[in-house]
């Protein structure tokens, strides 16, 4: 297993979490409500960060699993636009559950620099480190996530600390540690 990549997930794993328990507490509006921000809604940040996460799990899985490839499975990119009407906090949470699954499982079974092939939106063939993928999702939840609480903060609400040294302070950052 490569500890150097299970932190990182772990971490995202807890930042995760750590948001949607917090948005579970508010008034579903709050959520849903349209402000004037870098997202729409609070909702459609954080179906941002559940996308790009799906959609690079999938590259993953298209690339290196030959199970995936064989079933013929392909990963395109979700989009924002999915319909909001019905979706709910619970069921993004059950989603981004099977996410941390599946890079966990990477973490156990893929080396770290292992060169995942895949295309962008625009056809183009790409390289990426396993490695790379896992900091790049990483850091881009963790600035959406930033996002999510300067939309809170703009509707009178707090948000969370996702900070990293707040995780390892909550004792998570000891589960990969020795």
């Amino acid at each position: 297993m490569s500890e150097n990549l299970r932190g990182p997930v772990i971490y995202h794993q807890w930042s995760i979490e750590q948001t949607l328990a917090r948005l579970k507490e508010l008034p579903q509006a709050v959520i849903t409500e349209p402000i004037q921000s870098v997202f729409p809604t609070v909702l459609h940040a954080l179906l941002h960060i559940l996308s790009a996460d799906e959609l690079w799990v999938g590259r993953v899985k298209n690339s290196v699993w030959a199970s995936e490839k064989a079933s013929g499975e392909r990963h395109t990119k979700p989009t924002t636009d999915e319909p909001l009407d019905g979706l709910d906090i619970g069921d993004m949470g059950q989603r981004f559950e099977a996410i941390f699954r599946d890079l966990v499982s990477f973490t156990t079974v893929i080396e770290p620099t292992c060169e995942v092939e895949y295309h962008n939106s625009k056809g183009e063939v790409f390289q990426t480190l396993l490695q790379d993928i896992i900091t790049h999702l990483v850091n881009h939840g963790t600035y959406h996530l930033g996002n999510i609480t300067a939309m809170l903060r703009q509707q009178g609400y707090t948000g969370v600390s996702v900070d990293y040294i707040t995780f390892v302070r909550s004792g998570r950052g000891s589960d990969f540690r020795g």
